[in-house]
């Protein structure tokens, strides 16, 4: 594909994974020209819609839009600092057709413990080894970058992770180990992290 000067684009692979203020499903409810999509950000689907944008067939890219769930379907809107980054490395950068490919699912952590409570937050963990299959958040964002990846890589990763694992002790530990499995398998690649 080209852009308006037929140069050939770039792909760019942005992952983003971490809790609700990675996906946009918290904050505000209005909309501002920062919401606006940009034409070479895309993000992939995973079937959702909102009040905005009609529902893509999962695995489909689609134009950016909020809230970028890996699961379920939303009609809430929010802060996201995903989509303003990859608008402006796009205005920056006008050969790049960046596609953005997100795990992030609200209120979730590394051991999914809420100290507070003393309780499972929702029985789902990032931890690359965690036993219940179905709730591996690691596992199926790995998934979705091995099945969607146009480069079968990602060349970056924006991270948030925040409330669920401010008093996890290993944090750091788990970390490290998120990043060196999701390098072993996809190379090495650059690191955002908001906290």
């Amino acid at each position: 594909m080209s852009n308006e000067n037929n140069d050939e684009y770039i792909d760019i692979v942005i992952g983003v994974a971490g809790q609700s203020n990675s996906n946009g499903t918290t904050g505000h409810e209005s909309f501002t020209i920062e919401d606006l999509p940009h034409p070479q950000v895309s993000m992939l689907s995973a079937g959702q819609q909102n009040y905005r944008y009609p529902a893509m067939p999962n695995g489909q890219f689609q134009l950016f839009q909020f809230p970028m769930q890996a699961r379920g379907i939303s009609t809430m809107t929010g802060v996201n600092f995903a989509l303003n980054f990859c608008k402006k490395l796009a205005t920056q950068n006008k050969k790049y057709r960046i596609h953005v490919i997100s795990g992030s699912v609200p209120g979730t952590g590394f051991a999914d413990w809420n100290a507070s409570t003393q309780q499972c937050q929702m029985g789902v963990s990032w931890h690359p080894d965690w036993p219940i299959k179905n709730n591996n958040l690691y596992e199926q964002f790995a998934d979705r970058i091995r099945k969607y990846s146009p480069t079968g890589t990602i060349d970056l990763l924006l991270w948030h992770q925040g409330e669920n694992d401010a008093q996890n002790p290993h944090y750091k530990t788990l970390f490290t180990y998120f990043i060196s499995k999701l390098q072993g398998e996809f190379g090495k690649f650059d690191i955002g992290v908001g906290t």
